[in-house]
């Protein structure tokens, strides 16, 4: 899905919120009669589905992130016969320098990489 198209459903979703929100509301202060009912559970149906679906946004997100992250992992690792530089590895995923040093030491953890310092002070994880 293009970003513009994945912007217009946001927009769409929460203007769902909104709607349902004000409905939620003004069904709430009228509990009364069966019209501010039917609104109040309108609105908080609406409401709790577009909560649910950024929630499931934010996830689906994530995970599509991360499968990214190691996909550009396996491929510095592949090109550069297991040697990765931290600044190779944060420039090919536009991550900041703490984000991508903690992820090349979860990696460097699960397969027991050496870690090198060069005298220039550029720190190289050598993969086998």
């Amino acid at each position: 899905m293009k970003t513009s198209d994945k912007q217009d459903e946001q927009k769409i979703i929460i203007g769902i919120f909104l709607f349902g929100l004000f409905n939620f509301i003004i069904g709430a202060t009228d509990l009364s009669d069966e019209a501010g009912q039917i609104l109040f559970v309108i609105g908080f149906v609406m409401v709790l589905g577009s909560m649910g679906y950024f929630i499931y946004e934010r996830k689906s997100r994530k995970k599509r992130q991360n499968k990214l992250l190691h996909k550009i992992f396996y491929d510095l690792v592949e090109k550069n016969n297991g040697n990765v530089t931290l600044v190779q590895f944060a420039k090919a995923t536009n991550l900041s320098a703490s984000e991508a040093r903690a992820f090349l030491e979860q990696k460097s953890s699960e397969f027991g990489t050496v870690v090198n310092v060069d005298d220039e002070g550029i720190i190289r994880y050598i993969f086998k």
